[in-house]
């Protein structure tokens, strides 16, 4: 590597002795005037997260004349992009597939390091007193063996269970009456009941299921950087475009005599 054009991939690696050995060498003959080595990263990157925040690289580099300036991007695709046109000399901790991808393309990346996958090995060390991985009333020791999330899960699980299997019938049926040369006016009203069935079950088991989930996760999951409640609010809308009420008495009309809602775009 060195000034002729060539770009690097730094690639979840020995940190500092592959950036350190690189940069040595892209750097060698610009002992006379002051070079920088630009390295793009993802914020994700713990390791090289710590890097950057230490100092370690810019001290070593230091002695060789040369100073490093640090490129945040979202992810590894635009990064890689950077990399290829020449805006940052090298990436750092980017995953496997996306360079793939990127030579395939017709990329110029040359691999610096590699590291294989180690998630126990990283962990994130949080200074203050420990939390209460549960309710401090529970004597569970993770929120994994307590009962009363298995409770809820249980629950809301055999909800989910029921509306997919209603879903799926009311499909089937579907399916055959559209399979029919000439369904009948009797085939057409069973099958908008049975598509009553599902949607009325399936909105109010996902209205309910998106809800009752924050049971299970407690208060920080409420917060609005993890999104979770867009979920329910994606329920809410889709269910509101067709009222859940109307279905309802559909139904319940044709229990008590027999006739089935008309067919319509919204059944």
């Amino acid at each position: 590597m060195n000034t002729s054009g060539k770009t690097s991939l730094w690639k979840r690696g020995t940190l500092l002795a592959s950036l350190f050995t690189a940069a040595s060498l892209l750097f060698a003959g610009a002992a006379a005037a002051e070079a920088t080595v630009r390295i793009g990263f993802q914020k994700s990157s713990t390791l090289i997260t710590l890097l950057r925040s230490q100092g370690t690289l810019e001290r070593a580099l230091d002695e060789q004349g040369v100073k490093v300036s640090w490129h945040e991007f979202p992810n590894g695709l635009p990064l890689l992009e950077a990399l290829n046109v020449g805006n940052v000399d090298f990436s750092a901790d980017v995953a496997d597939t996306v360079p793939v991808f990127a030579q395939a393309a017709g990329a110029r990346l040359v691999y610096v390091a590699q590291e294989a996958p180690s998630p126990t090995a990283q962990a994130i060390l949080v200074h203050g007193p420990a939390r209460q991985p549960c309710w401090p009333a529970s004597t569970a020791a993770s929120p994994r063996e307590d009962g009363f999330i298995h409770l809820r899960l249980g629950d809301l699980w055999t909800q989910l269970q029921g509306a997919t299997a209603l879903a799926e019938s009311a499909a089937q049926e579907l399916q055959r009456c559209w399979d029919a040369p000439e369904p009948t006016a009797l085939e057409r009203g069973a099958l908008a009941t049975h598509i009553a069935e599902a949607k009325l079950l399936g909105a109010r088991a996902a209205l309910n299921i998106t809800s009752q989930i924050f049971e299970t996760m407690g208060a920080r999951a409420t917060s609005a950087r993890y999104g979770f409640d867009r979920f329910w609010r994606n329920v809410r809308v889709h269910t509101l475009h067709d009222p859940l009420d109307h279905k309802q008495k559909d139904i319940g009309r044709w229990l008590l005599t027999g006739e089935h809602p008309l067919p319509s775009n919204y059944s």
